[in-house]
């Protein structure tokens, strides 16, 4: 629609937004209906084109790691003149080689107990300890905090000690009640990058409702934009509401600590949770 604005984007939809000319071509040459095919590719940028002296070729380049500097590149451990560099401090950094990644942090600023690492040693432990052939740096200090299923898992003294003065994010994970966000901890600064690690487990569907089977909630229901309560409600449905179940892939999902089917309720379509639904008879 032009114009339109502050329009609610379901679950698995997307937003083809254009300004200027490039909204009257937009709006000229696609029509409701017509398929669209999206190609993602990293191109090459040219010295003039970008801020760095040190351009690097990202033709079909499938996958990318940035970070502040190299510390370890093709086994040579760099050295840097800069004092920061070569006084132990808290590092994170993600290191690899031909078959693996390490993602790893040091503690640091805890004086007789971790006292950091150099990028020397830093480079060591990656190519020695890990077998890792790079390793690139990522913000340091106050900064390196690891956090695994949602427990802080580093002695994060320099955070709360150390850098206190600071100002710290708080770490929200999907850990509590019923899936629900919580605060773990205020101990991530603001800072411009970090890193997450995700690991996919198996699928759990159900079977209870099948696509078309007419369904009616119980007591008052709330309909999902998406398939967990990660996603905004879109509305209130009355004890009793009649629907009915549609069809999608992820039908009978397990997401959020609930399985979920979306349906469509007076015209209007959402997620709701397994436990909220019956079917009618």
């Amino acid at each position: 629609s032009n114009n339109q604005g502050s329009t609610v984007i379901p679950f698995d939809h997307i937003v083809l937004s254009a300004t200027g000319s490039k909204k009257s071509t937009l709006l000229s040459e696609l029509q409701e209906g017509d398929q669209i095919e999206i190609h993602q590719k990293v191109k090459h940028l040219l010295e003039e084109d970008c801020s760095t002296n040190h351009p690097l070729q990202w033709d079909g380049a499938f996958a990318g790691i940035g970070g502040s500097f190299y510390f370890l590149e093709d086994g040579f451990i760099k050295s840097f003149s800069d004092p920061g560099a070569n006084s132990r401090a808290p590092r994170t950094a993600i290191a690899f080689n031909a078959d693996y990644i390490f993602f790893f942090v040091v503690d640091g600023r805890n004086p007789g107990w971790s006292e950091g690492m150099t990028t020397t040693e830093l480079g060591l432990f990656a190519r020695d300890t890990l077998g890792a052939s790079f390793g690139i740096s990522q913000d340091g200090g106050g900064s390196s905090t690891m956090v695994v299923n949602g427990e802080v898992k580093n002695n994060v003294y320099c955070n709360t000690t150390f850098c206190s003065r600071k100002v710290f994010l708080p770490i929200v994970t999907g850990g509590g009640g019923g899936g629900a966000p919580m605060v773990v901890a205020d101990y991530q600064r603001p800072v411009a990058n970090g890193m997450m690690m995700v690991r996919i487990e198996p699928a759990e569907k159900s079977t209870q409702f099948s696509a078309g089977e007419p369904i009616e909630t119980f007591g008052i229901v709330n309909l999902y934009l998406g398939p967990g309560e990660n996603y905004a409600v879109i509305n209130s449905l009355a004890p009793g509401a009649g629907g009915t179940i549609l069809s999608h892939n992820l039908n009978g999902m397990r997401a959020t600590g609930s399985h979920w089917w979306k349906a469509i309720f007076s015209g209007q379509e959402g997620w709701v949770k397994e436990q909220d639904l019956f079917a009618s008879r």
